[in-house]
């Protein structure tokens, strides 16, 4: 509609405008304003048919049902839904959001938790004598990884000693 006027042609017909007293123009060269004087559609001549309106109504509802399941959210990370609810197909956890924070915490006491009861294990293993380091990890059935933490924290501690043959052992 606009693509052939010039700047000059446009402030004309806002001038125009604003003599037929349909708009109010406060010309100037940086940023011009206009404003309306009233409504561009009486109210009266408004028309929504009864399927757009329910349709709409349905639209608005959805929204609403969605923005109360965001804010009830307890189990998925906040981005993950906002993503999914833009459309997004395969949106990963953010692991910034309080959601996420709380897994991680979660994650860490467990780890914690796991670690201390695997620390007491061997401790009790070590209670029946000295003991190859690759046979306490077959009796405790744990992660070679996770026995060298373990070990380290109680040699740390100085609950356990290494023996020079390889064994370890609880310090009395």
């Amino acid at each position: 509609l606009w693509s052939g006027y010039t700047p000059d042609r446009v402030r004309e017909l806002l001038k125009r405008l604003w003599q037929l007293r349909l708009i109010r123009y406060i010309p100037s060269n940086r940023s011009p304003l206009i404003y309306m004087n009233e409504e561009r559609l009486p109210t009266a001549d408004l028309y929504i048919a009864p399927e757009t309106y329910h349709r709409r109504r349905e639209l608005m509802r959805e929204r609403f049902e969605r923005m109360l399941a965001y804010a009830a959210n307890e189990e998925r990370c906040r981005s993950e839904v906002l993503e999914e609810y833009f459309g997004v197909e395969h949106p990963q956890p953010c692991g910034v959001c309080d959601l996420c924070l709380a897994r991680r915490r979660a994650a860490k006491r467990h780890a914690e938790h796991t670690d201390t009861a695997l620390r007491e294990h061997l401790l009790r293993l070590l209670d029946g004598g000295e003991i190859p380091l690759h046979e306490a990890a077959e009796r405790l059935g744990c992660a070679p990884d996770a026995l060298s933490a373990a070990v380290d924290a109680l040699l740390a501690g100085h609950e356990v000693e290494l023996l020079p043959n390889g064994k370890l052992r609880r310090r009395r």
